[in-house]
């Protein structure tokens, strides 16, 4: 199979996806900045997985957000998959948008980036729009500069290791058609998941265009993703660029 053949030819609407650790009030806030950036007709849907670690009690924290935006459409459960690769995995299952927008639910992202990747998504549906953080200078607030070197290294290895010319292939935040994602086969639990995706998607065929993000540092809860998790990515990369394409897609 190759992507043509379920190019994606129309926006009808965005899957709106959070993975949510501990961030409550940055939940609520960035709700907020969403719905009052976006057209909600062009929001299908907000889908907010709590992780196991939060359960009930931060799903039943974030049920008023249906009571406060009665037009919009929420699914808020506990995920039953493990890590944030998991969740990522039942959001594609669930989603009902036509392309699915995942972002932080801890605020690092700004999430007015949203709106811009859905005036995207609507201009051009069958690529997949990316944000880089790497596109603003001076960015990458709260990060040290061992983790961001690092992260420009291996930023330039993975351009170079798929040929393409990319900023930023492990964000979390980016907009694809939905369909895609359906035909990966996606295994990391970890926040190498976000890496992962990226790169099968690459691999099949899809066609990149990044977007710059302003990225600031975590103000509620508290990070999931170390340099361990991060270092993760790498053998996640090399991996994947030598499978064969048959352990990639459906």
């Amino acid at each position: 199979m190759t992507i043509d053949e379920i190019k994606q030819t129309e926006f009808t609407g965005a899957s709106v996806f959070m993975p949510v650790y501990d961030e409550i009030d940055s939940v609520f806030r960035a709700v907020e900045i969403i719905l009052s950036t976006c057209d909600k007709r062009d929001i299908t849907e907000i889908i907010l997985i709590i992780s196991k670690q939060g359960g009930e009690l931060h799903r039943l924290k974030l049920e008023p957000l249906k009571e406060k935006y009665p037009d919009v459409k929420f699914k808020i459960f506990v995920q039953s998959q493990n890590g944030v690769g998991g969740a990522s995995r039942e959001a594609i299952e669930v989603s009902d948008g036509s392309h699915l927008i995942s972002i932080a639910a801890d605020f690092q992202f700004d999430p007015i980036c949203v709106s811009q990747l859905i005036e995207c998504s609507k201009a051009q549906p069958d690529k997949v729009f990316t944000t880089s953080r790497w596109l603003i200078k001076h960015n990458f607030a709260g990060y040290s500069k061992v983790k961001k070197v690092f992260n420009f290294l291996g930023q330039r290895f993975i351009s170079l290791l798929y040929g393409v010319r990319l900023t930023d292939v492990t964000t979390p935040v980016q907009s694809c058609p939905t369909i895609y994602y359906r035909h990966l086969i996606l295994e990391r639990d970890d926040f190498s998941f976000f890496v992962e995706v990226s790169l099968k998607l690459l691999r099949f065929g899809a066609e990149f265009k990044e977007i710059p993000v302003k990225f600031y540092p975590r103000k509620e809860g508290r990070s999931n993703n170390s340099f361990i998790e991060t270092m993760k990515f790498l053998p996640v990369t090399v991996h994947t660029r030598l499978m064969n394409k048959n352990k990639i897609i459906k």
